[in-house]
């Protein structure tokens, strides 16, 4: 949780394995009925995440005029959450409309379980303030 040196990089990494495991965790405990759980990589797109200023922000400026706009980057979750080839679909991860193999860590389900129980935990205790 980014108790020691910050990097917004590697926050952002920590957070999208996060996202792939959670969606998994999720995907692993639905009941069989038309609800799915599916993550994306979007691509690289220009948003605002690194206008933070300082030399990671200057790179980021930088990055942005090769990126995708943020209408190209919302056609993988449109394809996730409203194509007729999704039905049925749960737990994949999608990289450009087609499923993909995450990084290997993505796939350990017993880090996934760790997660969701780490998450009810942190959830239950905000609820508690």
């Amino acid at each position: 949780m980014s108790a020691g040196r910050y990097s917004m990089f590697g926050a952002y990494s920590q957070s999208k394995l996060a996202n792939i495991l959670f969606t998994k965790e999720l995907a692993r405990r639905l009941p069989p009925r038309p609800v799915s759980a599916n993550c994306l990589h979007p691509g690289m797109v220009a948003t605002g995440i690194g206008n933070k200023g300082g030399v990671e922000g200057l790179v980021w400026s930088a990055m942005k005029a090769f990126l995708m706009s943020p209408e190209e980057g919302a056609v993988n979750s449109l394809y996730a959450a409203a194509s007729p080839d999704m039905e049925g679909v749960s737990g994949a991860y999608l990289v450009k409309m087609r499923p993909a193999d995450p990084n290997p860590i993505a796939n350990d389900a017993d880090l996934a379980a760790q997660l969701w129980s780490e998450s009810e935990r942190l959830v239950a205790k905000a609820r508690s303030i």
